[in-house]
């Protein structure tokens, strides 16, 4: 798939794949794949991108893609933008529970 297949339609075929019955490697696989193409999905819509990542995937892959876009730091900020102004509050929940098992972490190692 080249740059210019990608197209808004991605991300619900992703999002179809992903709540579809594959076997567990090919969902693996289809995530890696997902990651791989970030900074492209990014550039297509950041807030589609976000809403996926936020929704499909779980906490340890939200930091994988931050890893990704670190590399791309103007993605990265459009990607964080996304999710804190302009996505829907079922992913704003998702991140307030991500927020809190952060904090329960950092709370667990101090004591």
């Amino acid at each position: 798939m080249r740059d210019s297949d990608l197209t808004p339609d991605i991300f619900n075929y992703i999002s179809e794949l992903l709540n579809s019955n594959l076997a567990p490697e090919d969902i693996r696989r289809l995530k890696s794949a997902t990651l791989k193409r970030l900074p492209e999905l990014v550039e297509v819509d950041n807030v589609a991108t976000a809403r996926l990542i936020v929704i499909s995937f779980d906490g340890n892959e939200h930091q994988q893609v931050m890893d990704v876009l670190e590399k791309h730091p103007q993605l990265q900020f459009q990607y964080l933008n996304s999710i804190i102004a302009k996505t829907p509050r079922q992913v704003r929940r998702c991140l307030n529970n991500l927020n809190n098992r952060s904090q329960s972490n950092d709370n667990a190692r101090t004591h």
